[in-house]
């Protein structure tokens, strides 16, 4: 409305070649018949201030234009409730008149083509308290490509080094507020990788000796020889980016070595776990399915006694397949979790009721509470959940003497539902919580090592965080018992 549309086409001339075709309307009264047809448009509307009337008139507008998008510039602020009619409507809200500016030098931006033949901006700083010689060095290499700075004391140059990087630093021996060794050592204390050039009209053997002590690059004379100095300036800018490819050539070797050394551990470990822990239950199955079939007349109740140790045995490695299968899904980004809406409720009661029995046999107190009966129902992946939690009760057993106290509980935190299993059992170490959600670790000083291959926790915090939750462990130490808790967004 404000502004004519003359003026306005004639703003986007440079940049037209972008659109198929540009309109120009003086007011909204016809805008749906232009825009019919043409679902993609790009509309800017031009506004002193936004109403009622008028947000109420765009509503009806992209009711019918879904996909078109809107530059909205206003001269004024606009109010909260315009404001979120803006963003509901993929609108951007544009300050007048730096929302037009803004405008054309992103489409500009996004229109100019790489040029793979243009060299990176290379920065110079100059300093020397002479300032004919300066402007002479600032224009000398500013004619050269170099993006270049001036300064005429130290206490200026220190000022531009912290504001901006730069790539080499050309520095006078004598300012009058520092000295060029001072000030190049600060240079290089800032950014390491700045190569500083002196320069000095009073050359002597002990200066040079002092440069090269100072990790000075390189040594001018004045009065300076332009074509020495642009050479001189060349190698420092070379020797700054050979000194970073090396150093992020470092880091990938020294990152891709850690990974090396993380796959050989987890390969040595996996050995270890198919060649013992895999084997253990195998021998005690052979073993008793051996005795069985070579005694014919063994007793009821010792028969009964062998096949509830094969079961139990056949078991055991069954999960410890489960957690290896679960691992080779994680180590491949294909650990699946299929949320429905269930009933968390009747899942932890689940849990209780098929641990009980393990709880009566290591005669350990088993309970429940759950504080905000009954829990909403929320989506998740029952079975996995159940995973979850039957690893963190079944922990507990192993690391909770007899007579001890295992307790689910369970509750609502804002818009997430914690659930927390505490033991009164050994603790954890402190230099041990920060570690036992890793791949196969285990805490060495625990009796109930032997019983699995330390994937529980690794696999249950894929599972938590697949779901979007949290899950983490606390513990005042060892002998104090420990807390294994994890979140489920509502």
């Amino acid at each position: 409305k404000r502004c004519p549309g003359q003026r306005l086409c004639s703003a986007f001339s440079d940049v037209q070649k972008l659109f198929k075709k540009i309109t120009t309307l003086d007011s909204l009264d016809n805008i749906e018949d232009h825009m019919t047809g043409k679902p993609e448009s790009l509309l800017l509307i031009h506004v002193a201030g936004m109403d009622a009337l008028l947000a109420s008139h765009l509503n009806h507008l992209f009711s019918k234009v879904p996909q078109a998008r809107v530059l909205l510039i206003c001269d004024n602020p606009l109010e909260e409730t315009v404001r979120s009619a803006v963003k509901k409507h993929a609108w951007a809200p544009l300050p007048y008149p730096h929302g037009i500016v803004f405008l054309l030098e992103n489409l500009k931006e996004k229109e100019k083509k790489p040029d793979p033949d243009k060299k990176p901006i290379e920065r110079v700083l100059v300093v020397d308290d002479e300032p004919a010689l300066l402007d002479m060095l600032v224009d000398t290499l500013s004619e050269e490509g170099y993006e270049v700075d001036g300064s005429l004391s130290g206490e200026e140059a220190r000022k531009q080094i912290k504001e901006k990087e730069y790539h080499v630093a050309l520095v006078d021996f004598n300012l009058g507020d520092a000295t060029g060794l001072a000030l190049s050592k600060e240079f290089r204390q800032a950014d390491e990788d700045i190569n500083c050039i002196l320069m000095t009209a009073h050359a002597s053997l002990d200066m040079a000796v002092k440069a090269i002590q100072a990790d000075i690059y390189d040594y001018i004379i004045k009065p300076i020889n332009m074509t020495y100095m642009k050479r001189s300036i060349t190698k420092a800018l070379e020797k700054r980016r050979l000194a970073l490819e090396i150093k992020a050539l470092v880091a990938d070797l020294t990152k891709a070595n850690n990974q090396l050394n993380e796959l050989s551990e987890i390969k040595s470990k996996f050995l270890s776990i198919v060649s013992h822990d895999l084997r253990t239950p195998l021998t005690s199955i052979k073993g008793y399915a051996q005795v069985m079939s070579m005694q014919k007349d063994i007793p009821p109740d010792t028969r009964s006694h062998y096949l509830n140790v094969i079961a139990k045995e056949a078991d055991h490695l069954g999960n410890l397949i489960n957690d290896l299968m679960d691992f080779v899904s994680i180590e491949a980004g294909k650990l699946r979790v299929e949320k429905t809406s269930s009933d968390l409720n009747a899942l932890i009661e689940g849990v209780h009721a098929r641990m009980m029995p393990i709880a009566e046999q290591k005669n350990i107190r088993l309970e429940t509470q759950i504080k905000d009966k009954p829990l909403p129902k929320i989506d998740m992946d029952a079975h996995r959940i159940d995973q979850v939690l039957t690893n963190l009760v079944g922990n507990a057993f192993k690391h909770t003497p007899t007579d001890g106290k295992v307790l689910v509980q369970a509750e609502i935190r804002g818009h997430f539902i914690h659930v927390q299993v505490s033991d009164s059992g050994e603790g954890i170490p402190p230099e041990d919580l920060s570690r036992i959600f890793g791949q196969f670790y285990q805490v060495e000083s625990h009796q109930s090592k032997k019983q699995g291959i330390g994937l529980g926790l690794t696999i249950s915090k894929e599972i938590i965080q697949a779901h979007g939750g949290e899950i983490g462990a606390d513990s005042e130490g060892k002998g104090k018992g420990s807390q294994f808790w994890f979140t489920l967004p509502i």
